[in-house]
């Protein structure tokens, strides 16, 4: 029945005029939302079983944390609960960007099928591949960061300001990264162990910048900006925002236009073939 109706809302915004059909975007957006969340109903085993292990995987390095301090070691200046504050924010930035893109990272259907909608291909992708299984285990450790933040003292408006943009910023250079991957990915089956690497690099945005030498604080800010996926947000919760960390959106804003730009070319190659 959902599907019946998309179709029909995917028919209509063929025709009419530009602020018609721009109106049928949000409606496709709940018409596809309306069948994911019918087949998680359908399938609630396998969606409990792949949001347990989602939520899972992404708890090791705050369970790790938790060991630390709990021996007596310290990440220098930072008490646990600011460092679980980094990690949750961390896994919550990642876990919405891989929902939201995951589906085209690892699209390996009927690309043709996709080209003949009336809308562009990645809004397309988007819609209809959203991820449950790793957002809801986002949304869990978006309650982790107000626990976190609960044990670490007040937060200004300010610094909550702030704290938005950089998380933003954070989500929109995680998302060029992924768009920049799939076409990568696309294009050469030999780039499908690029995401492993991009996992690895990443990973110094789930510790404090304090504990790298001051060159890896400066290319993971302003070159290849991975702290804001965790660590420069935490900061600003915090009221630790500093002017390198605004200097970090800049260069994610542009991961997310070469992203873009560059999954829309490999599309365009992809239609030149077809003809």
């Amino acid at each position: 029945m959902h599907e019946s109706v998309l179709s029909e809302i995917e028919f209509n915004a063929q025709s009419g005029k530009l602020w018609v059909r721009m109106k049928r975007y949000p409606a496709i957006c709940v018409a596809s939302w309306k069948i994911m969340f019918a087949k998680t109903a359908a399938c609630r085993a396998d969606f409990v079983m792949g949001s347990i292990m989602n939520l899972a995987c992404s708890s090791i390095f705050p369970l790790v944390t938790v060991g630390i301090y709990r021996s007596g070691l310290t990440f220098p200046g930072y008490t646990m609960w600011q460092v679980l504050l980094i990690q949750s924010v961390y896994n919550m930035s990642n876990l919405t960007a891989s929902a939201l893109l995951g589906g085209v990272l690892r699209f390996s259907g009927n690309l043709e099928g996709v080209l003949l909608k009336p809308v562009p291909p990645l809004f397309y992708l988007i819609a209809v591949k959203l991820d449950p299984n790793r957002l809801i285990p986002a949304t869990g450790w978006l309650a982790m960061t107000a626990a976190a933040l609960a044990n670490t003292g007040s937060v200004t408006l300010g610094g909550f300001a702030q704290s938005v943009l950089l998380y933003l910023a954070g989500l929109a250079f995680l998302c060029g990264f992924f768009l920049i991957m799939a076409a990568l990915t696309f294009r050469s089956a030999g780039s499908s162990r690029l995401p492993e690497i991009f996992d690895s690099v990443k990973m110094f945005g789930n510790f404090p910048g304090s504990v790298f030498p001051k060159t890896i604080r400066v290319l993971t800010t302003s070159v290849i900006p991975v702290t804001l996926t965790g660590f420069l947000p935490a900061s600003a919760l915090l009221g630790n925002a500093e002017a390198l960390s605004f200097q970090a959106v800049a260069p994610s804003i542009l991961f997310l236009l070469l992203g873009i730009l560059a999954y829309s070319c490999i599309i365009r190659l992809h239609k030149g073939v077809g003809k």
